[in-house]
């Protein structure tokens, strides 16, 4: 007999929407029953066609065994039968299998195989609230095969705790159904301090005996990390559990069955169950009325370096705490201690961030392009990464030669096809197929495995071979052996006695990392000593160093490395990148890979101290120069980009925008004098006044600067660039056939009536002007115009001293209402100097100077 549960009268209603939806999206507390109750329930239901499959997806293995096992007991069938389960490097099902439990990832590597999911009527994706990665992918591949090849197909969102608001947004029709199954009260309590200097096995030790010492029923639950955590409670409590006289029951994925069970299942004494997060929503263990949270979990994390998945210690979301406390309310009140303080609990998110927002996507891209989907930006994302992200994951593909094109439309190649063939990261799979063609694949498949759990022990990563691996370490080396050894794209066997050498695995090391190759700065190894940092150039930008005192021999004429390993630290208030991990390379074996990583390109600078422009062929890995020889210039545009970044000081892409007082600025870098405001500025009045405008181009920032780029051409030295030449060549450019009329209409000089030659000032922040002493305007009966009278000048009279006496436009008025007085003060000052009563009659000719 099933014992009852909350989810079974919720059951035939789930069924119901079905029938008149395509998507349901179910929230049902933990406990509820949901995962092993629904998907049978369903399987028997007239929602499922007959002979057809459903998919569960689970987020962890641990859970979809245990519940494939526990629907095959409620079901009374053998496992393996009508229920059975399927992920990586473990599987229990037959061809008459109809409800299969699967991790999120196996489902993307059967989509590969069966696109349309041909024969499967209902896919489940349980647990949907943790966001995984590939959780999020299969609802967006899901929802896209609905809406396109299979409308029949029905989906199911199941979970403890949803942002409801999030999925009606992306599906708006499928119904939502909720269960709250009730809760005991939890009384929650956090440390008041941080933990100091305490190990978290102790502090679980004092809180199990603080709340036992005072409290005789129900069991306990401990949230931790990971398996190293557990070992250390489980040896910190071996002496507690004799004293309070319980089990001490670890749970956890690495464990063998029959410890798994007694975990979860009643026991006739007390238990203390020391679980990672997996106990949290995806198994229920009755009975429970403490649980002590570390609020840590083991989550998916990505190197920044690499991109290569691996886990870290991260702490919990709020939601996810609250799950946990949960866990002590099911049966009976209950009481929860929160190994953190209240203050780091606020500071928390309210969710976890989905992991697509902070995962390398590298290979979710190959799985994507490998079921087909060609453009990855219009693909129907449930949560959409950022374009950035997706550009460098294809990028990274191209270069491991898995795509045939860098671009949105790149489609697999021969290689991406093999190599999609692994769940593994694609760099770990490109390394191990080069491995196997140079028949290195047990060492490499060592190295893998240090590469992925982030053990590399040695500066010299290939040192880390000589190093024994744990429990942990051998089981995933057991993995790729599996996969890569006995099992090949074409079914052919490799051997596993083939030679080996260094020399191969760091080229199979370089197909996959050519992006992380990083050069020795020259004086690092002239001036090499134990005290000083050896500094490297990366390929892909920056600098990096080893610390000091740090022993390992380097090639003086070739020294290249792959970067494996990094870490960021920070000295003196500046970040560095540290290198902690790294194999030496030969700088020929860059020429030789494919697709080939090299760039050649034209290098333009400006020599400061020859002030000219100079040119280099250089062969570029990334940000590394490999070889650079000077060269005659070819691209002229790129001449012209340097000159304006490194001589006047202004990017290409700002020239339009430029005010004709920056572009004056801009040409006094080459001509100090005023000479070209005077020409612009003449130029600007001409194009504005005259009758008949000729074909010439408009005075514009924009037309200044197709000019610019016009007159720098195939000039190389300062000396050519400031030509004064320049000058009339702006006149010809903006002036076509009128420089005769720009220089009749607009003069640069003035003949004042004593036949002296002024200078005619033309400036953009006022009128044109003229200025001389007074005496030189004496004879003048109204004040000048430029460009047949349209442009008035204006008047600046100065005193004997020169210094400024009077500014006018209208010289009739002055020298009705104002001379007078002038003439009688400065006549007094200047008793010397002539001061006629009539200004108007010129004074006799002093002879022709220019002022």
């Amino acid at each position: 007999m099933k014992s009852p549960l909350p989810i079974d009268g919720l059951l035939s209603e789930c069924a119901k929407s079905l029938e008149e939806h395509s998507t349901l999206i179910l929230q049902a507390s933990p406990g509820s029953g949901k995962t092993t109750r629904l998907p049978p329930f369903l399987l028997h239901s007239s929602v499922i066609k007959k002979d057809s499959q459903i998919w569960v997806l689970e987020p962890r293995r641990l859970a979809a065994k245990f519940a494939a096992t526990r629907v095959a007991e409620e079901e009374q069938v053998r496992l393996g039968d009508l229920v059975g389960y399927h992920f990586r490097f473990e599987k229990q099902y037959c061809a008459h299998t109809r409800l299969l439990y699967l991790t999120e990832g196996m489902l993307m590597r059967r989509l590969v195989h069966n696109p349309h999911l041909l024969g499967v009527s209902m896919v489940v994706l349980d647990e949907f609230h943790e966001r995984h990665l590939h959780t999020d992918l299969a609802l967006s591949f899901l929802t896209h095969l609905q809406t396109t090849k299979r409308p029949d197909l029905k989906i199911v969102i199941m979970s403890a705790t949803l942002e409801t608001e999030r999925l009606q947004q992306f599906l708006p029709e499928a119904p939502i159904l909720r269960l709250e199954a009730p809760l005991f009260p939890v009384i929650s309590h956090f440390l008041e301090i941080e933990k100091s200097q305490k190990s978290l096995s102790v502090l679980v030790r004092e809180m199990l005996e603080k709340e036992w010492t005072r409290n005789s029923h129900g069991d306990c639950l401990v949230f931790l990390p990971g398996m190293r955590e557990i070992r250390a409670c489980e040896s910190e409590l071996k002496s507690l559990s004799h004293s309070f006289k319980f089990l001490l029951l670890p749970l956890h994925g690495e464990i063998p069955k029959e410890e798994q069970e007694k975990a979860i299942l009643p026991q006739s004494i007390r238990k203390v169950v020391l679980a990672t997060n997996i106990a949290e929503t995806s198994l229920t263990i009755p009975g429970v009325t403490l649980v002590i949270d570390s609020g840590l979990q083991r989550t998916a994390s990505y190197s920044w370096w690499t991109g290569v998945p691996m886990l870290a210690t991260k702490k919990t979301s709020k939601a996810s705490c609250i799950q946990r406390a949960g866990r002590a309310g099911r049966t009976a009140p209950g009481i929860c201690w929160y190994l953190f303080t209240k203050h780091d609990f606020e500071s928390r998110p309210n969710f976890a961030i989905p992991e697509i927002q902070k995962a390398d996507l590298a290979q979710t891209v190959l799985e994507l392009k490998a079921l087909g989907v060609s453009s990855l930006l219009k693909f129907p994302w449930f949560e959409k990464p950022s374009p950035a992200s997706l550009d460098s994951s294809q990028q990274l593909l191209f270069q491991l030669g898995a795509l045939d094109s860098k671009e949105e439309g790149g489609q697999l190649t021969p290689l991406g096809k093999e190599m999609k063939e692994f769940s593994v990261h694609p760099r770990i799979s490109r390394f191990l197929i080069a491995c196997r063609e140079r028949k290195c694949l047990e060492k490499g498949i060592h190295l893998a495995t240090l590469l992925s759990e982030g053990k590399l022990q040695t500066l010299d990563a290939l040192d880390s071979l000589n190093h024994p691996l744990d429990f942990h370490s051998l089981r995933l080396q057991k993995q790729l052996h599996d996969a890569f050894v006995y099992r090949r794209a074409d079914g052919q066997e490799t051997s596993k006695n083939s030679p080996e050498s260094s020399d191969a695995l760091s080229l199979s090391l370089l197909e996959a990392f050519s992006d992380r190759v990083a050069m020795m700065k020259p004086n690092s190894q002239q001036n090499r000593t134990t005290d000083t940092l050896i500094e490297f150039v990366l390929a892909s930008g920056g600098t990096a160093t080893l610390m000091p005192g740090t022993q390992f021999s380097f090639n003086r004429e070739a020294p290249y490395v792959i970067a494996l390993e990094v870490q960021e630290s920070k000295r003196a208030q500046r970040s560095f990148v540290n290198i902690h991990s790294l194999v030496s390379i030969k700088e020929c074996w860059l020429y030789d890979l494919e697709p080939s990583p090299l760039s050649e390109t034209e290098k333009i600078e400006w020599n400061k101290t020859k002030q000219k422009l100079t040119s280099f062929s250089q062969i570029l890995l990334g940000q590394l120069i490999l070889d650079s020889k000077e060269r005659t210039i070819v691209d002229e545009d790129l001449a012209f980009e340097v000159l304006l970044k490194e001589l006047f000081k202004v990017p290409l892409s700002a020239l339009p925008s430029l005010s004709f007082q920056n572009w004056v600025l801009l040409f006094k870098i080459i001509f100090p004098q005023n000479e070209v405001e005077s020409l612009l500025v003449r130029i600007q009045l001409f194009q504005t006044h005259q009758t008949q405008r000729p074909e010439s181009p408009p005075l514009t920032p924009s037309e200044l600067s197709v000019f610019l780029k016009f007159w720098l051409e195939k000039k190389r030295t300062l000396a050519e660039i400031s030509d004064p030449q320049c000058l009339l060549a702006i006149e010809n450019y903006f002036c076509r056939g009128e420089e005769y009329g720009l220089n009749k209409k607009l003069p640069c000089t003035l003949k004042l009536p004593n036949q002296k030659l002024a200078t005619i000032n033309y400036s953009f922040d006022r009128s044109p002007w003229v200025e001389s002493r007074m005496q030189d305007f004496f004879g003048l009966t109204e004040a000048p115009a430029l460009c047949d009278g349209k442009v008035p000048l204006t008047l600046h009279f100065l005193a004997p001293n020169y210094r400024a006496v009077q500014v006018t436009t209208d010289l009739q008025s002055f020298w009705n209402n104002h001379y007078p007085s002038i003439r009688k003060e400065l006549s007094r000052n200047y008793p010397r100097h002539p001061w006629p009563e009539n200004p108007r009659i010129p004074l006799p000719p002093s002879g022709r100077k220019k002022v």
